[in-house]
C-alpha cells in the first residue's frame, strides 16, 4: 500500500512494505517499550461512578454503544464519557466542543467517510480492551490510547494527533500525521 507516517515511529518490529514510509526518525528497539502511563482500571473505576453520560444527545448512545451513522453530526459537550463501544460509520461526524475524553471499554469502530474530532478540536479516546480497534474512516484527529490493544488504520483514513498501542498495522493510503 502507500501508507505514511509524517513524524517519528518506535516500534520493536517497524516493517514496511509496498510504498509505505515514514518521514521521520525510525527507532527500532531492541525491547517492548513499557509506556503505561495512564491506569485504565482506575480511570474505568472512576469514570463509572461520575461522568458526563447524561449530556450525550438523545439517540446517539443505547446500550453502552455510542453510535453515529448517516450524515447524523454528534457534538459532545466538554466532558468525561464512558461506553462499552464506539461505533461512527457512513458519513457521520463526531465532533467536540471542548475537551472531551472518551473511555471505551471494549471497541472502537470508525468506517466509510466518517469523521472524528476536528481540527483543534482532537478528542481523547483511552480504550481498555485488547481487541483489535479499527479506524478505516475518512478523517480522525484525536489522541488515541490503546495500550493493550491493536489498532488497525486502514483504507484512505487520515489520522492527526497521538496514537499510542499494543501493535500499529496500516494498510491502504492510511497516513498518520503529528499536529
Amino acid at each position: 500500500g502507500n501508507a505514511q507516517i509524517e513524524g517519528d515511529a518506535t516500534a520493536l518490529p517497524v516493517s514496511l512494505s509496498g510504498n509505505a514510509r515514514i518521514t521521520g526518525t525510525i527507532t527500532r528497539s531492541s525491547a517492548s517499550l513499557a509506556c503505561f502511563p495512564i491506569d485504565l482500571a482506575f480511570t474505568r473505576q472512576v469514570l463509572e461512578a461520575s461522568n458526563d453520560n447524561s449530556s450525550i444527545p438523545a439517540g446517539f448512545l443505547n446500550r453502552g454503544v455510542l453510535r453515529g451513522t448517516g450524515n447524523n453530526t454528534l457534538t459532545l459537550p466538554a466532558g468525561r464519557y464512558i461506553v462499552d463501544r464506539l461505533e461512527v460509520s457512513g458519513n457521520a461526524k463526531l465532533r467536540a466542543s471542548g475537551m472531551v475524553s472518551l473511555f471505551v471499554r471494549q471497541s472502537v469502530s470508525l468506517s466509510g467517510n466518517s469523521v472524528m474530532g476536528a481540527p483543534g478540536a482532537p478528542i481523547t479516546v483511552l480504550v481498555e480492551s485488547s481487541s483489535n480497534q479499527v479506524l478505516s474512516g475518512k478523517s480522525v484527529q484525536a489522541i488515541f490510547y490503546a495500550p493493550n490493544a491493536k489498532v488497525t488504520l486502514s483504507g484512505n483514513t487520515h489520522f492527526a494527533g497521538r496514537l499510542h498501542a499494543g501493535q500499529v498495522e496500516m494498510t491502504g493510503t492510511s497516513k498518520v500525521v503529528e499536529p
